[in-house]
């Protein structure tokens, strides 16, 4: 009835790369090992594996989200691309060894990572690691009190302002950056797609597309959804 222990995973070339909890099972109180796995596809052999920081809280309530949690790990152009913790850059890995290659200079606070082009666009906020830390003890003190779903109904921030941003994905060179004053939670989660050089993206009042070279916007048409809602929907049709 909690967070579940498998939390993002991709395969490619002959690979699987997931992220999971490798703590003790026999109490979700305990505290939780998340760590980046590789194995190989075929037979399951473990390749190797490395320890994943500022994570989600295991005892955030089963079906709460974060929705978007799935798409902090993607691969592309023969590396791996990871948000391994909360606030942090992304870091490009090498798929064979597990080593850092490079971090992506100007991509802290990454929640969604995505390949296209030999490009790495990416949706981040300004939330630091401590503001996460902070969310996470709310639940990790509120969890053991209770009965079933009973969160109590306090606000608490799960996001900052927003960016979309691009990257060379050989250079990780920074090729633009999107910000257009967007308020804390405006773009719904695992709404960002990149197709046809084409960014486009879901907010709580709009579809907006932006030019994938530019980073600039090319049209936006009125969607207003709910606001208020499950965490774990994405939309209200």
């Amino acid at each position: 009835e909690h967070f579940g222990s498998v939390c993002a995973m991709v395969a490619s070339s002959g690979r699987i790369f997931y992220i999971h909890d490798n703590g003790p099972v026999s109490s979700v109180f305990l505290p939780p090992t998340w760590e980046l796995v590789a194995r190989d596809a075929f037979s399951g052999v473990l390749l190797w594996k490395r320890p994943v920081g500022n994570w989600e809280s295991q005892l955030r309530g089963f079906r709460s989200g974060p929705p978007e949690i799935g798409r902090r790990l993607v691969y592309g152009g023969g590396r791996l691309y990871a948000a391994l913790r909360y606030g942090g850059p992304v870091t490009v890995i090498d798929p064979a060894s597990g080593d850092d290659r490079a971090t992506l200079a100007g991509s802290e606070g990454a929640r969604e990572l995505l390949y296209a082009g030999g490009r790495v666009y990416l949706l981040a906020d300004d939330m630091t690691a401590e503001d996460h830390e902070k969310r996470k003890e709310w639940f990790n003190t509120k969890a053991p009190t209770l009965r079933g779903y009973g969160f109590p109904k306090e606000p608490i921030p799960m996001y900052g302002t927003q960016r979309v941003v691009a990257f060379d994905a050989h250079s990780g060179k920074q090729l633009w950056c999107n910000r257009d004053d967007r308020a804390p939670g405006e773009i719904m989660p695992a709404t960002i797609a990149v197709s046809g050089g084409r960014v486009c993206f879901q907010t709580t009042t709009d579809v907006i597309c932006l030019d994938a070279d530019t980073g600039k916007q090319r049209w936006k048409t009125s969607r207003p959804v709910a606001v208020s809602r499950f965490s774990w929907v994405l939309s209200d049709r």
